[in-house]
């Protein structure tokens, strides 16, 4: 079963984490790097939707964490990917314009990549655990972040998680969903709630969303 923007697809469950089935696509090494970075997620950020393969504009980032008002990105690089076509900045960059937050976690043969090397919010998935690279063991590290990000989420909405939003907040209110077109419901989503109000209720119908990649958390509610 598919998303509907086309993204292997899990039905909505009630519930927490569950085991992550394997990727046909995805090397045991990739796989062991996602499952250790989404115990350091989890860790890191408590309450926690992890959703894998999600669109951002154009592309897709590996992993965003959910959680009930902010939400995460990671884009992971395993030993098998290669770096040598410079696709990687134009990647962080366009994650970095939709979410707040973006980390890279990368194999450890890429630690000397030049499209690694000076990159922000940079993680080492190791046999241990997760390093993060620029913290350098003196705990004194904070991930950059952009918060002028709020109104760029909703873009990140399906036609009716953006009309019920409306509805939710009395944007247009009513006892049904708007059928006003979706381009008309987010600029006035945009115009008439607070940045922290838009996270807010952008991370409830997210941590909702019923069709995600293969191997997400169930649908939260």
């Amino acid at each position: 079963m598919l998303s509907a923007d086309n993204t292997p697809a899990v039905p909505a469950r009630s519930g927490g984490a569950r085991k992550r089935p394997a990727r046909a696509n995805t090397s045991i090494e990739e796989q062991e790097i996602r499952a250790a970075v989404e115990a350091w997620g989890r860790k890191r950020f408590g309450d926690v939707r992890v959703i894998h393969e999600f669109a951002l504009g154009e592309r897709r980032i590996d992993m965003v964490l959910v959680g009930r008002d902010d939400i995460i990105g990671v884009e992971i690089k395993g030993p098998r990917d290669s770096l040598s076509d410079g696709r990687l900045t134009g990647q962080l960059r366009e994650f970095n314009f939709y979410l707040p937050e973006v980390w890279l976690a990368v194999a450890p043969r890429w630690l000397r990549h030049a499209d690694v090397r000076h990159q922000r919010n940079l993680l080492l998935p190791t046999v241990t655990g997760i390093e993060i690279v620029k913290d350098k063991r003196d705990g004194r590290f904070r991930p950059e972040r952009d918060e002028f990000f709020c109104s760029r989420l909703i873009e990140l909405l399906w036609v009716e998680e953006a009309a019920r939003i409306a509805q939710r907040t009395d944007v247009i209110p009513g006892v049904t969903l708007t059928r006003e077109p979706t381009w008309k419901v987010k600029r006035m989503l945009a115009r008439m709630l607070s940045g922290h109000e838009i996270v807010k209720q952008v991370c409830i119908e997210l941590r909702a969303r019923p069709l995600v990649g293969l191997g997400s958390d169930r649908a939260m509610r």
